[in-house]
């Protein structure tokens, strides 16, 4: 419940934000937030989630994690305020010479904050770990829209960013009622140490294939293109990732504790992949069918460029949902040497994808993106089966079954709703093309038994929350 409150501020955020700010505004951010993203990593480096993996991790190790961290965290956001003449001059824009500076902050900030999430988690806080999750983002936009109505331009977006970190460090660290001892040698942190580092070179590749996309928008087309294309990408892949990723904290350690149990993690994701993925796609569906419509009611008409690169990454997104539960996969099996290795296959041809799609101007980065996401997955599994002897053909029946619904839902809406939608239609028109493609959705997954049997096992899910 709290990520569908976050999903609800971020979507507030695109929302109130895109009418108070400029297309251009949001384009100088998310510049600067390619390389706020890979600081983040080095600065991460995959020992969150070694820690959060581990099956036992004492105050010592967690301490020399911590301080470990933050130390990554000072030093990339050191190289980053070192780098900013680089950043401007690849960009050809010297407003990022103020910008990069705040934002480096961010990096010293979560240094500090990592460990205490992985605290949360690891101690089963789920209700504080969600409160934080949901607070600070909440926070940091309300200090955004007050900052933008009184005419700060794009220095409200910068202050959202600053100001969510700030807030999620210091609700955390009171949430964990943990404080690190001093550093010390030993205590087997060089293996967790290792092990993170190869889980880091996997994020590095990630970052990389998800990141060429608005790099290439950037340099290419200047800041109101990639304006547009980040405004469709925080509809999509930001309100999706945004749900899945903090899902981690509750899914590997409920997974771990199924292993002791005596059950297989393999059996468990099978379920939770309809569970997960079955409702992105209908919301993906719903999207991309309303978008034409949506897009102008929500945002504005100044934001009609964005129409289709929303429709096109809401594709995608469902297809991203599907591998996020492989990555589980490798990590509640203990695999970070494989998903690094798979990652070095993959990713490249992701990026591969959207250069070749920028040929064809900013939509074509959007099909690049999503090529490079459905050439992924079916390795993501291959891979699976070989190294971890999950049943990969039982997760890819299952989710080409969602997939194939949530296309044929789509199609069959357009064919009812698709002149409404395009002529700009009301609210009404939106609403009723949603409802016309929940239902359509559901009907085509209780043709099959297996859907039927995942239908059950949802309603049985939502009886025991509502307990």
């Amino acid at each position: 419940m709290a990520q569908l409150g976050r999903m609800a501020v971020q979507f507030a955020g695109v929302v109130l934000l895109s009418r108070l700010l400029l297309p251009e505004d949001f384009g100088l951010v998310a510049m600067v937030a390619v390389f706020l993203s890979l600081g983040d990593l080095i600065r991460d480096f995959g020992l969150s989630s070694i820690a959060l993996q581990a099956k036992e991790l004492s105050h010592q190790q967690s301490s020399n994690l911590f301080w470990t961290s933050w130390a990554l965290g000072a030093a990339a956001g050191a190289a980053l305020l070192s780098a900013s003449p680089l950043v401007v001059a690849a960009y050809d824009e010297p407003r990022l010479a103020q910008i990069v500076p705040v934002m480096a902050l961010n990096l010293f900030l979560g240094g500090a904050q990592a460990q205490f999430q992985v605290q949360l988690a690891r101690q089963l806080k789920f209700s504080w770990l969600a409160l934080s999750l949901f607070l600070a983002p909440a926070l940091g936009l309300v200090l955004a829209i007050v900052t933008a109505y009184v005419g700060w331009g794009y220095w409200a977006l910068v202050l959202q960013v600053t100001g969510t970190a700030s807030f999620l460090l210091i609700l955390q660290g009171i949430g964990a009622r943990w404080l690190p001892s001093r550093p010390r040698r030993g205590h087997e942190t060089r293996d967790l140490l290792l092990s993170g580092a190869q889980m880091g070179g996997t994020n590095l590749l990630t970052w990389a294939a998800n990141n060429i996309d608005s790099l290439l928008a950037g340099v290419r087309w200047g800041p109101t293109n990639l304006g547009y294309y980040n405004r469709s990408f925080q509809l999509t892949a930001t309100l999706v990732g945004g749900f899945l990723s903090p899902l981690t904290q509750v899914a590997i350690p409920m997974l771990n504790e199924a292993r002791k149990a005596g059950r297989r993690p393999a059996d468990l994701l099978v379920k939770m992949q309809f569970l997960v993925v079955a409702p992105i796609s209908l919301l993906m569906v719903i999207l991309a069918l309303t978008a034409p419509s949506l897009i102008p009611l929500v945002l504005g008409e100044a934001w009609a460029p964005a129409i289709p690169l929303v429709q096109i990454l809401a594709i995608a997104e469902c297809v991203h949902s599907l591998s996020f539960i492989s990555y589980w996969g490798f990590l509640t099996e203990r695999l970070s040497k494989q998903l690094l290795y798979y990652n070095l296959v993959t990713k490249p041809l992701s990026m591969v994808a959207a250069v070749i799609g920028s040929s064809w101007g900013i939509e074509g980065i959007a099909w690049g993106y999503l090529v490079g996401l459905a050439l992924s997955w079916p390795v993501n599994l291959l891979w699976l089966t070989r190294t971890a002897g999950f049943r990969g053909m039982r997760f890819l029946v299952n989710g080409s079954r969602v997939l194939g619904t949530a296309i044929a839902t789509y199609g069959i809406c357009r064919l009812f709703f698709g002149r409404a939608v395009d002529e700009g239609g009301s609210w009404l028109v939106v609403f009723s093309a949603a409802v016309c493609a929940a239902g359509v959705f559901l009907a085509l997954i209780a043709v099959f038994p297996m859907g039927r049997q995942d239908l059950a096992r949802t309603a049985r899910v939502l009886r025991d929350f509502a307990r």
